[in-house]
């Protein structure tokens, strides 16, 4: 293990093109050693030293690689010219990651010094807080920059990667502020449309609604591949956009469905990865035929999946596909219905009864089941009864319509919220959140939900999450269950929007009904919500869901 470098010439025969000093304990390098003793060199790695410091002069003008990953350089980066002329002419390949750089803004300053640069790797630089406007614009063959592991970083500039020739980036940061609310952040894209590889993890893009991701993707019309990780989305429509796209990429995020036409036009895929999202049920429509037959490699484990008649299509493909799915059988299981969670995929082999979509009540079969019990004074009692609870939903609606005439009453305009709806409801009950209340309040009707799996801030206090986004939301929607009655944080939540109706009105909370509540379940708070405010009733009928969700709409309004 060395030090220093007394007599390069030594070591560096005249015609030496690869030369590794790394992992060394090398601190200083003079201006003459390494240049004059080894001028042949093309391949040169100094990484895991200690230089702290160093000046291009020293390197040998013909490297046209240079490994400087883990050497401790700090502050700014090295001069890059000398006499305003370049002093590594030749360097295609620089890699300056895990070190402690304060500024990259000499690439800006200077960057025309490196004409020959095709690749720069700026990983986990600990130090690196932000990346101002055009800071590699001048470095005129860029190819390739990567930025993983940027967990400082609390702001890029909107313009930050303007290049005419860049092909792939790679950025990876943990602080969800860094382009929203800035004032290019929808144009962020913009100036490197000739990108073909695009991977992203961790950029906090859930704040974005469609019509600004279809802004900040648009540029991209060259994309090959595309990875979007970790980033909140719930809308994939911009995927449509990507008329070259091969590679799909978004792992774990918050879709449970999307429009199939978004894949149409699209060319054979190589690979589509959609794990660990909220997909619960998936039909075979989701996806065009030519995704099914044609893509090679699919992986959507770590999904809620909704083990009942909207996902038959997906089992039975998987039958005769399973060597295309990444990560089957071990990595699949139902979420729901109750009877069949956490029992694997593979083994859920549904009958074609099971498979067969429930249809709409027939109103015969209430007349024959009325006819076969009438008989005698108690047995017609019974069929009234029978007949007045399935009718229910018909009585339902005329009281409210008869009530509606007088309307809800609506919070004022012109308030600043984040979210139109804070859902309150028990992680037992996000199957049925995933499946039918995002798809039409989020999908259809565009409005913005905040849900604690997927909206709280992680390593705040839970209590301080509920009260923030509570405060941030228009409106409370509290999805009761026997299971929310039962759970401490949920009755918190209860609590909390209780309080909102006190402060501000009836209409400020919504409580939605998915089942029975058993009394000994119910305590003082959810007693006084229920009986200060009218629930909506969730049931499986059509009838009652056309009810429900008509009267969903006009109480968030």
């Amino acid at each position: 293990m060395i030090t220093s470098i007394p007599n390069a010439s030594e070591m560096c025969p005249k015609t030496l093109k690869n030369l590794n000093l790394g992992n060394n304990r090398i601190w200083y390098l003079n201006t003459t050693s390494l240049k004059h003793g080894c001028p042949s060199v093309e391949n040169l790695t100094l990484s895991g030293n200690y230089l702290r410091k160093l000046n291009f002069t020293s390197i040998p003008e013909n490297v046209k690689s240079l490994q400087l990953h883990s050497t401790k350089l700090c502050q700014e980066l090295p001069v890059l010219c000398r006499n305003k002329q370049p002093i590594l002419r030749f360097l295609s390949h620089l890699d300056l990651s895990h070190n402690a750089f304060t500024s990259i803004d000499i690439l800006r300053q200077e960057g025309d010094c490196l004409p020959s640069l095709q690749t720069l790797i700026l990983d986990s630089n600990a130090y690196l807080i932000r990346i101002d406007t055009q800071v590699f614009s001048n470095l005129v063959l860029l190819r390739n920059l990567s930025l993983r592991q940027m967990n400082p970083l609390t702001k890029i500039d909107g313009n930050a990667f303007v290049s005419k020739t860049l092909e792939s980036l790679q950025l990876e940061i943990t602080e969800s502020k860094v382009i929203k609310n800035h004032p290019g952040s929808y144009h962020f894209f913009q100036n490197c449309s000739g990108l073909t590889r695009l991977s992203v993890k961790n950029l906090n893009l859930k704040a974005f609604n469609e019509n600004e991701l279809n802004l900040l993707f648009l540029p991209l019309v060259n994309l090959e591949e595309l990875e979007l990780i970790d980033c909140g989305l719930t809308q994939i429509g911009f995927v449509g956009k990507f008329p070259e796209l091969r590679r799909l990429n978004l792992h774990k995020n918050y879709i449970s469905y999307w429009d199939a036409n978004i894949f149409i036009h699209k060319r054979n895929f190589e690979h589509i990865d959609f794990s660990r999202n909220h997909i619960a049920m998936l039909k075979k429509s989701d996806f065009p035929d030519k995704i099914w037959r044609k893509t090679p490699s699919i992986d959507l484990h770590g999904n809620p999946f909704d083990c009942t008649y909207g996902l038959c299509g997906f089992r039975h493909w998987v039958s005769d596909n399973y060597n295309k799915l990444k990560g089957y059988p071990e990595q699949y299981f139902c979420e729901s219905p109750d009877n069949l969670k956490g029992i694997q995929l593979y083994s859920w082999s549904p009958t074609d009864e099971e498979c067969r979509k429930p249809e709409k009540q027939n109103n015969g079969s209430v007349l024959m089941e009325a006819g076969i019990i009438v008989g005698s004074v108690v047995v017609v009692a019974c069929i009234i009864g029978v007949v007045i609870y399935r009718k229910r939903w018909n009585i339902k609606h005329y009281i409210y319509l008869m009530r509606s005439r007088k309307g809800y009453e609506s919070l004022p305009d012109g308030e600043a919220y984040i979210y139109d709806a804070f859902v309150a409801y028990h992680y037992t009950d996000r199957p049925w959140i995933v499946s039918h209340l995002l798809p039409y309040l989020e999908s259809q009707k565009k409005l913005r939900l905040c849900l604690h799996e997927r909206d709280f801030i992680p390593g705040n206090f839970i209590a301080d999450n509920i009260l923030n986004n509570i405060e941030s939301s228009r409106k409370v929607i509290v999805v009761l269950s026997n299971n929310f009655a039962r759970s401490e944080w949920c009755q918190f939540e209860a609590t909390t929007a209780y309080r909102r109706v006190v402060s501000d009105g009836v209409s400020s909370v919504v409580l939605i009904l998915l089942e029975e509540i058993s009394a000994r379940n119910v305590n003082s708070v959810l007693g006084n919500l229920l009986q200060t405010m009218t629930y909506i009733d969730w049931t499986n009928k059509d009838a009652g869901r056309a009810l429900f969700w008509s009267r969903l709409d006009d109480s968030l309004k």
